[in-house]
């Protein structure tokens, strides 16, 4: 990418060039004008004609490199658009990635909820199954440890029927 400073500095010199010369062309115009001049050309009035077709020439040329470096700064500018609109084709596809990224997720992860409203679905009725032929007892916690439930167990038993206790101590 051109320097834009450079750009600037290298368009003044070339417009003070262009100005120093149309100058020195409208100094030769007076010089003609006055008379002092050598030139004439045929038929017409002198240095006139001549000097319109010199400055015709020098102003057409000017045009033509005006032009040019019209020609020029556009194609740059033109280059960094693209450029910048490469870079911007880019910058959407990797911005796109993460948010397609995402969605899949979002679709995974609505399946997975579905699969474990199911199981916990599945996991609720085998338990309900397991306890239909259980016994359950009042004030018998049904996550009690194992050693506080034998020796619930046990004293229940022994209250109910001594014999029954015995059985399990003998």
């Amino acid at each position: 990418m051109a320097d834009p400073c450079n750009n600037k500095k290298d368009a003044s010199i070339k417009a003070s060039k262009r100005t120093n010369h149309l100058r020195e062309i409208s100094s030769s115009a007076s010089t003609v004008a006055d008379g002092t001049s050598s030139e004439t050309a045929s038929g017409t009035e002198p240095g006139t004609h001549a000097f319109l077709e010199t400055l015709f020439g020098i102003l057409l040329t000017d045009i033509v490199i005006l032009k040019k470096d019209i020609d020029a700064e556009i194609n740059g500018h033109t280059r960094e658009v693209n450029e910048m609109g490469e870079q911007v084709a880019n910058l959407e596809l990797t911005s796109d990635a993460p948010a397609e990224e995402l969605d899949a997720h979002h679709c995974e992860l609505l399946e997975l909820q579905d699969k474990h409203a199911e199981l916990h679905y599945q996991v609720e009725d085998l338990d309900n199954r397991c306890q239909r032929t259980n016994i359950r007892i009042k004030g018998v916690l049904l996550r009690a440890a194992v050693g506080d439930l034998e020796d619930g167990v046990f004293r229940l038993f022994h209250h109910v029927g001594p014999e029954l206790a015995c059985r399990k101590s003998c």
